[in-house]
Parts: structure tokens; C-alpha cells; sequence
């Protein structure tokens, strides 16, 4: 116990300094698109590894992106969860033992000294049996998802990879929320909000990509944005969490079948005195961006960098 509480005390001292690196305008428009040929592999370029995990309905796969020097020395990373949409699973952002449009972006980032190196964890709130599963299933698996993230997986990857958990107990992961983040797109974005709802005592940014919260009813941001946004603010109270402990970096595009349910669970979340636009509130709208994963690239391309900046003391 001794040791834990030395341990805590000085992972404590080690994030006091790491508040907020976010640097994103309140509410801004994405105008920048990806460069020519920054999808495509570079000679210095991360890797993709496969780990498997045990879960109470069996086990599961996630993949890992590791980033380019990950075996040089000892230092921790930063660890950011990132979670596909409906009908998807983890192919859609990285291919194991290969190259992906998303591991390319993410390796140049951090070769151009625009993004720390960090570890990008893709799991799935499928099971790995899901032929049966139907889009009526699709709201109890993003609900029941947060609770096998933080029981299942994460003690299994924090602990094998470099993180600033250390051995990944259940305490040293709490204490080290400022390093890591959990985002998706669409139903992953549904996923992201419930681990805002339950888990913020592990996270402290979250990153939905074109999607609302199911959690009073389906397109809840749209039809129920108030009482969605209610539940959303009485969590961060429910947590021991204060509007200070987190940031949403919230991304779509007015083009996207999920811009209206996204905008308004975003506009009701404004009325609210919990979120704060440009302090832990970002909301950024690309004019002709879609609901798919070259948007979705160029949205992660746009927001990863704000939050783990290369040049940041905190990294």
C-alpha cells in the first residue's frame, strides 16, 4: 500500500503540469485538407500489432499502433482508444503487420514534429461472433462497451505497451487520466459519448466524430437534445469530476447524415453551464465534409495534433 501511494504520488506530480494542451478555437470551421500523398507510407513508420484480451463473453482482438522508435528506450506514451462505427471493426482504421491510410497520416504527423508520439488502440464493441448481431443490438453493445474497456482491455494493453499506468492496476490508471483519450466516428462516437457518461475517472479527452448520444433515445442529440445534454453534465458531478477535468473535441461535417443529431446535442450542450465553448467544449465543421473515412482522417488529422502537440512539456 506504501508503495502504491508512492507510486500515485508521483505520477501526480509528474501531470500536474499536463492540463490542457488543447489549442482548437471554441467553435471553428476545418478548411485544411490532407496534403497530397499523406496517406502513403513513409520509410520512417510505426507498426500495427494485434493483442488479444479476455472478456466475460470471450475473447476479443484490438489492434495497436506503435509508433516509429517505440523500441528505443523506456519513455511512457500516451495512449488514445479509437472506435469504428456500425456494420465496421478495426480494419477501417489499421491492417495488422502493414500499412493504413491512418497509420501514414499519424506517422508523418509525428515525423514532421506535429504530433507527439502516441499509441492508437483500436478495439471493437462487437463480439467477436457478431453475425447475428442487427442494428437493434447496436445501442446496449456502445453502453455496455466503457465497462469491458476499462475491466478487460486496458489493464491488457496499458500494461504490455509503454503507458503512463505502469502496471495498469485499477488505481494507477485513474491517476493517469491526463494521458490518455477515447474517441470514434458514428456509432464509435455513440461509444465515445458512454465513456464520458461512465468512465472519466480514466479519461480526460474525448473525441466523438459524427454521432450523438443514444442515451435517452436513438438520434437522442436530435429529438431529445436537452435531456440528453442534461444526462451528459449530471455525470461529470456523478463522477467527482468538475468542468475542469476534461475537454470534448466534438468533429463532423454539415454534409453527414449525422450532422443534425451531432448539432443539436452540441448546441444543447452549449445552454449549459457544465460545458464551456473553448475551454472543455470544441466543436469543429468541415462545409462539405461526409460520413466517411477520408472525412474521418482528415478530422483525426485536424484534432490529434491539438491535443498531444509534439512541442508540449507534458510529452
Amino acid at each position: 500500500m506504501k508503495r502504491l501511494a508512492t507510486t500515485l504520488a508521483a505520477i501526480a506530480a509528474l501531470t500536474a503540469t499536463s492540463l490542457f494542451a488543447i489549442e482548437l478555437p471554441g467553435r471553428y470551421d476545418v478548411t485544411e485538407k490532407l496534403p497530397a500523398g499523406y496517406d502513403r507510407p513513409i520509410e520512417k513508420h510505426g507498426r500495427v500489432e494485434e493483442i488479444a484480451y479476455a472478456t466475460p463473453g470471450g475473447e476479443k482482438n484490438a489492434f495497436v499502433y506503435l509508433p516509429y522508435g517505440y523500441d528505443e528506450g523506456d519513455a511512457p506514451y500516451p495512449f488514445f482508444y479509437l472506435m469504428h462505427g456500425g456494420g465496421e471493426d478495426q480494419t477501417c482504421y489499421f491492417v495488422k503487420d502493414g500499412p493504413s491510410p491512418l497509420s501514414n497520416i499519424l506517422d508523418r504527423l509525428i515525423d514532421e514534429g506535429k504530433l507527439a508520439p502516441i499509441i492508437v488502440v483500436a478495439p471493437s464493441f462487437y463480439p467477436k461472433e457478431r453475425d447475428s448481431v442487427g442494428f437493434a443490438e447496436l445501442g446496449a453493445l456502445t453502453r455496455n462497451f466503457p465497462e469491458e474497456l476499462t475491466r478487460d482491455l486496458m489493464p491488457v494493453v496499458e500494461k504490455k505497451y509503454r503507458s503512463f499506468a505502469g502496471d495498469a492496476s485499477d488505481a494507477l490508471l485513474k491517476a493517469t487520466r491526463d494521458k490518455r483519450g477515447f474517441g470514434g466516428f458514428s456509432m464509435g462516437a455513440e461509444t465515445t459519448w458512454n465513456v464520458f457518461l461512465q468512465k472519466q475517472d480514466y479519461f480526460r479527452y474525448f473525441v466523438p466524430i459524427s454521432g450523438d448520444s443514444w442515451i435517452i433515445e436513438t438520434r437522442g442529440g436530435q429529438t431529445a437534445s436537452d435531456k440528453t445534454a442534461e444526462k451528459l453534465a449530471e455525470s461529470i458531478a456523478a463522477t467527482g469530476h468538475t468542468p475542469d477535468d476534461f475537454a470534448i473535441c466534438a468533429i463532423t461535417g454539415n454534409q453527414d447524415i449525422a450532422f443534425e443529431p451531432m448539432n443539436g446535442l452540441i448546441e444543447a450542450m452549449t445552454k449549459r453551464d457544465e460545458f464551456r465553448v473553448g475551454e472543455n467544449l470544441f466543436y469543429g465543421l468541415m462545409a462539405d465534409g461526409k460520413h466517411w473515412h477520408g472525412d474521418v482522417r482528415i478530422y483525426l488529422y485536424t484534432v490529434l495534433p491539438k491535443i498531444w502537440p509534439a512541442r508540449s512539456e507534458a510529452e
